[in-house]
């Protein structure tokens, strides 16, 4: 699974429920993905009001760290955009 993934919002978990119907802890909760067994979820609302569910399955994690593997992945996303944008890359 792997830290920080993105789960979607009708993912059931837990055997039987939908992710979004679950009341997610600001700590992160406990719940059981098929095939992955337990991992951690974490909700994250955006200014834009959209709201993402991430998982993870390592020992005792936090927002903070779970929130700064989000913030990592999103510089990448946005150097391999400027990376294209400027260097014509994807005309190669």
């Amino acid at each position: 699974m792997g830290l920080g993934n993105h789960a979607e919002k009708n993912r059931i978990v837990n055997h039987n429920k939908q992710l979004n119907k679950l009341d997610i802890s600001e700590k992160g909760t406990p719940i059981h993905l098929r095939g992955y067994g337990w991992v951690t979820v974490f909700k994250f609302t955006a200014k834009n009001g959209r709201i993402d569910y991430r998982v993870t399955n390592k020992d005792n994690p936090t927002r903070q760290y779970v929130k700064s593997i989000m913030d990592a992945r999103w510089s990448v996303e946005v150097y391999h955009r400027e990376v294209k944008q400027n260097c014509s890359i994807e005309r190669c």
